[in-house]
């Protein structure tokens, strides 16, 4: 009998601009997950829709508040990010999927 589950796996990438940063992705998406893309994508703008994809993707990550709670992995949480680490995890996980592609 053929196996139904979730096909992806994960793997860990860092950012330069947050010393000890680690944050585990998927190297691809559920059909669940293309489904919300697509209705994202209809209401709302590139940026906003890149950080709702970004909140689907990413598995776990050690951000912190101040009283050393992990943050959620959140819209919230994901644009509290300084932008050019922001463009870096996009960056870094473009090449995560980009790689899972040519297996």
């Amino acid at each position: 009998m053929p196996i139904l589950k979730d096909f992806r796996k994960t793997q860990k990438i860092t950012l330069s601009q947050y010393e000890g940063s680690e944050i585990e992705v998927y190297d691809g998406f559920l059909f669940k997950d293309y489904n919300l893309v697509q209705g994202f994508h209809k209401d709302t703008e590139n940026t906003v829709l890149m950080v709702k994809v970004l909140s689907l993707i990413i598995k776990s990550w050690n951000f912190t508040d101040e009283a050393g709670d992990v943050l959620p992995i959140s819209e919230t949480s994901l644009e509290l990010i300084k932008p050019e680490a922001l463009i870096e995890l996009v960056q870094k996980i473009t090449s995560v999927v980009s790689d899972k592609k040519k297996e």
